[in-house]
């Protein structure tokens, strides 16, 4: 999905874009967890073996989506 055709519906009803934060080495990978794509723009989710590894920094660039208030 390509970052500027994403939007999500949140709780209340409204739409807007979902704000993420980027891993950092030492975080432990979690299920939901997107890594940049070669084309520089695409965010895909991680393979489920990956899960539970810790994020270095030789891997694609990482991000999590940050739980909304």
């Amino acid at each position: 999905m390509a970052i500027a055709d994403e939007t999500h519906m949140l709780d209340d009803g409204t739409d807007a874009e979902p704000e993420y934060r980027l891993l950092t080495p030492g975080d432990l990978i979690q299920a939901g967890d997107e890594f940049l794509q070669a084309d520089a723009v695409t965010w895909l989710e991680g393979a489920p073996i990956s899960v539970g590894m810790r994020y270095m920094r030789v891997m694609l660039p990482g991000r999590r989506r940050v739980p909304s208030n």
